[in-house]
């Protein structure tokens, strides 16, 4: 079996929600590139996919109003119907972790289907003690793309 066709059988293992980007002064370059590249290396590594599906439309792509059920039906589209792992994890970068923590500040019981949440850089820190106590957060405060190795600790 390649290597190609055995990568079509892995599950599912996180779902990356983007920032916003799409035109300036948000370039898919500035962030989007240096996720997705370490994401396919974890992805290799840990032998699972990463989905990372688009938010909305509309300028800069934002995530409001768009519900945790139907960010699992995008993951499942980008990677081709793609199976999800039991608990898969998932990570917000900016807009994508604001929108995480806005759903775990209303209830836990949303965030807590995944095996870990993480919040990159969300704005500010209002809620971030509310969401914490869900159990399975964790918040990576600072606005950048933490390393290989922590974003490899956030995907089981």
């Amino acid at each position: 079996m390649s290597a190609q066709a055995e990568s079509e059988d892995w599950p599912i293992c996180a779902v990356y929600m983007h920032g916003l980007f799409g035109g300036q002064p948000y370039s898919a370059s500035l962030w989007e590139v240096p996720f997705r590249k370490r994401f396919e290396r974890i992805a290799l590594n840990k032998r699972c996919k990463i989905a990372a599906p688009f938010g909305n439309q509309g300028r800069y792509r934002n995530w409001n109003g768009v519900s945790l059920g139907e960010v699992l039906v995008r993951a499942r589209a980008v990677c081709d119907g793609g199976k999800l792992g039991a608990r898969p994890a998932i990570i917000g970068f900016s807009n994508g972790a604001n929108r995480l923590r806005r759903m775990g500040v209303v209830s836990c019981l949303g965030l807590q289907r995944f095996s870990r949440v993480t919040l990159v850089g969300p704005t500010g820190v209002q809620g971030n003690s509310t969401v914490l106590r869900c159990g399975n957060v964790r918040i990576h405060q600072m606005h950048d793309v933490p390393s290989y190795e922590e974003l490899s600790a956030s995907v089981r």
